[in-house]
């Protein structure tokens, strides 16, 4: 018997809002109207976009990606750059790799301000301070190697003057046993000289050839983006809502007032 009730009033209900069509379809424009007028009164949120591609030493990223971005979210930092009031997470950040589990492609860094222009302040806030970041790392890395190419070319410049001073011991050298002994002797000496010497240099060449095809410095794809249109607040959402709270609206009136 309950069961028979409730579909009679599941029925009767339904056949009373196809009745009413009009007075729903017209609560559900006016709401939608409504919903969208009310984007005037919400605070506009721009949102401008930077990509970074990661500086590179042999071959690697001089800082792990989401340690960049956690870095870049911290409320810390985003409170020095002036970041507007009122907005929750004002910077984004986000990790796109060149595939799935594979190396980091770059980091796209999202700002958000009240305005196109206070967005882009933001962003521009952002890059440069991952590049003086990165440059900092640079620098010491390229400090260690200086180092690295001084004293290799400290020993390089020490074996050329002992080869020249070999080369001169041959040419004074004077006929006789004891003398081509003595002959035999520094030219090994000079041949084996000769063959550090060549090779030290060599492998400095390269290093310093291999060190600049894979030191690459923090630079942007392009410039950060200059929005033209608010993200927030969407018309078509708040018309969305509106328009469904005015529907539910007439729909609850209609059932209970007829």
């Amino acid at each position: 018997m309950v069961a028979e009730v409730k579909a009679f009033d599941l029925i009767a209900g339904t056949q009373l809002l196809q009745r009413r069509w009009k007075i729903i379809v017209a609560a559900t424009f006016v709401a939608g109207i409504i919903g969208v007028a009310a984007t005037r009164f919400v605070p506009p949120l721009y949102e401008s976009e930077v990509d970074l591609q990661l500086g590179t030493v042999d071959g690697e990223p001089v800082e792990d990606g989401q340690v960049l971005v956690k870095v870049l979210e911290s409320a810390g930092v985003t409170q020095q750059w002036g970041a507007a009031d009122g907005i929750r997470q004002p910077v984004q950040a986000q990790v796109v790799e060149s595939k799935p589990g594979g190396s980091v492609a770059y980091i796209r860094v999202l700002a958000r301000g009240r305005s196109a222009e206070d967005a882009r302040r933001l962003a521009a806030q952002a890059l440069d301070f991952v590049k003086n970041r990165h440059a900092d790392v640079a620098r010491t890395l390229q400090d260690q190697t200086n180092d690295y190419d001084q004293t290799v070319e400290a020993t390089t410049k020490q074996l050329g003057e002992s080869v020249s001073s070999l080369e001169t011991l041959l040419s004074q050298a004077r006929p006789g046993q004891d003398a081509s002994l003595m002959y035999v002797v520094l030219q090994a000496q000079l041949q084996a000289r000769r063959d550090q010497y060549l090779q030290l240099s060599k492998g400095l060449r390269d290093e310093r050839l291999k060190r600049a095809r894979t030191m690459k410095s923090t630079k942007e794809l392009a410039p950060p983006s200059t929005p033209a249109q608010p993200v927030w607040p969407s018309r078509l959402v708040f018309a969305v809502v509106g328009g469904g709270l005015g529907l539910a609206a007439a729909a609850i009136w209609i059932l209970l007032f007829g």
